[in-house]
């Protein structure tokens, strides 16, 4: 009835120190087409593209926010 799921998982980690700077997870279940059928690939690879795309685009609006976001201030 679908094709399936995919789980994202992801580092950022700062160039220079190599230290984790954000740790992703994330689940996405293909579209259910509530009847079963057969699967092609062409489908899978659909599917898998919506997925990717959706996390793109959220890791891209959140780098944008990121680099318009000033520094947290210095502790004192």
């Amino acid at each position: 009835v679908s094709a399936g799921e995919m789980t994202l998982v992801a580092e950022l980690r700062d160039s220079l120190t190599g230290e984790v700077v954000a740790r992703v997870y994330d689940h996405a279940e293909a579209r259910d087409t509530g009847t079963p059928h057969r699967l092609f690939a062409g489908e899978n690879e659909r599917e898998a593209r919506a997925a990717a795309r959706a996390w793109s685009e959220i890791l891209r609006r959140q780098l944008d926010l990121a680099n318009t976001t000033p520094p947290p201030a210095a502790a004192p």
